[in-house]
């Protein structure tokens, strides 16, 4: 998923280190991003919960 609203960001699969996790990176470094979940169904939880907005 990505967005341009306040900036590029994204939102991905982490397939490297922590497989499965969802990260999440932005502007201008793209390479560094964060965990955003530890899986698809706790990210999708997140969003259902307003706890993560999308921008």
């Amino acid at each position: 998923m990505m967005s341009v609203d306040g900036g590029y960001s994204f939102y991905a699969i982490d397939l490297t280190n922590d497989i499965g996790a969802i990260v999440r990176g932005y502007e201008p470094e793209f390479e560094e991003v964060d965990k955003a979940a530890h899986n698809l169904e706790e990210f999708l939880e997140l969003i259902m919960s307003n706890s993560i907005a999308f921008q």
